[in-house]
């Protein structure tokens, strides 16, 4: 677990059902009990780890 209280790959699952682009931001965090916001950030930090 990480400081946040959720896995590497619990995020994982939620950035990859984020980046399939078939459900919105909203529906995913409801459906995994997450705010968006911190949907918002994993994804952010996500696209700059991978950009680099």
């Amino acid at each position: 677990m990480n400081h946040d209280g959720f896995s590497a790959e619990h995020k994982l699952k939620i950035l990859k059902r984020c980046f399939e682009g078939t459900e919105n931001i909203r529906d995913l965090a409801i459906d995994e009990k997450v705010s968006r916001t911190i949907i918002y950030s994993w994804r952010k930090r996500y696209r700059k780890r991978v950009s680099n």
